[in-house]
């Protein structure tokens, strides 16, 4: 029989098996394994991520309205916009403590733009203020025709500059700024006036008469001066019959702002402006009989939105 001692001592070619069973029950040790690349890496940071809307060339707005609501804090002043088109870029005056207002002016000196038979036979020919509409103008007299040579069916590039005395947009830039509007601001309505046309209505093929319309950029138009409108007297300065009053017409983009004044013969209110209507492209002013027909907006400075 073996003793204590003897048994407690295990020879050495038996204790490889046991340190073996010892490692396969513990387990070894292993590497850290190593992650799996993200799936969906950050992209790189962009060219506009640090500019905000509108601030620069390269990072414009869609308009004036959006940059009032995307950024509550910005202030009155020129911003970058591309109407969401993203082509030609304008560089445009908002107001946006106002509600997001684009200011434009209408290319021409006085700001409105005149045609008349002659300057004895002219569009002011009626007894009133011809120039009433226009709140920038001090009177008819301020304002110099840009037609007065006879009878003319006139296209007028209706040019739209920034409010400041910039250069004019270009047609591509004006598409840009055009795309995005829906409304015309009421206090800067459209205005188109007839004076004397001889109770005509050229747009129906008549002989006589005067007309405005305004062209769209997809080429469809607008009268802008439905209806006739009758005497104010005759030429070489026999004029005005007492009494007589110019036709005028104020456009909206909600009918109940729009309205007629004068003597506007069978017209009714004249509706609304379309979205499509606003910064128009050309204007046609049609002067067939003596007297003559106007267009411009309200204030000088036409707010759209």
């Amino acid at each position: 029989m073996r003793t204590i001692s003897e048994r407690a001592t295990i020879p050495a070619m038996s204790r490889g098996p046991l340190i073996a069973l010892g490692l396969l029950l513990v387990g070894c040790p292993s590497a850290e394994p190593e992650p799996e690349p993200d799936p969906t890496p950050a992209p790189e940071a962009g060219p506009c991520d640090e500019v905000a809307s509108g601030d620069s060339e390269q990072c414009p707005a869609v308009s004036c309205l959006s940059i009032a609501e995307e950024r509550p804090d910005a202030t009155d002043g020129d911003y970058w916009l591309d109407g969401g088109l993203g082509l030609d870029v304008a560089l445009a005056a908002c107001d946006l403590s106002g509600g997001g207002w684009l200011l434009v002016t209408l290319q021409d000196a006085d700001g409105v733009i005149v045609a008349e038979n002659a300057a004895d036979n002219p569009w002011h020919k009626c007894d009133d203020d011809a120039a009433a509409p226009y709140k920038h103008v001090a009177s008819e007299d301020a304002v110099v025709a840009d037609w007065s040579s006879g009878s003319v069916v006139w296209e007028v590039d209706l040019g739209h500059m920034h409010p400041d005395g910039g250069t004019p947009y270009t047609s591509r830039q004006l598409d840009a700024l055009r795309a995005p509007l829906t409304e015309l601001d009421p206090q800067t309505r459209m205005v188109a006036t007839t004076g004397d046309d001889d109770n005509g209505n050229w747009q129906d093929g008549s002989n006589g008469g005067h007309e405005v319309y305004v062209v769209r950029g997809d080429g469809d138009w607008t009268v802008m001066t439905p209806g006739t409108n009758g005497e104010c007297g005759g030429g070489g300065g026999s004029w005005p019959t007492a009494g007589s009053r110019t036709a005028t017409y104020l456009w909206a983009t909600d009918a109940d702002d729009s309205e007629v004044w004068g003597d506007v013969g069978n017209a009714r209110r004249p509706g609304r402006l379309r979205p499509e209507d606003l910064l128009p492209q050309f204007g046609v002013l049609v002067v067939a009989t003596g007297g003559g027909v106007s267009f411009g907006y309200e204030d000088r400075v036409a707010r759209l939105r």
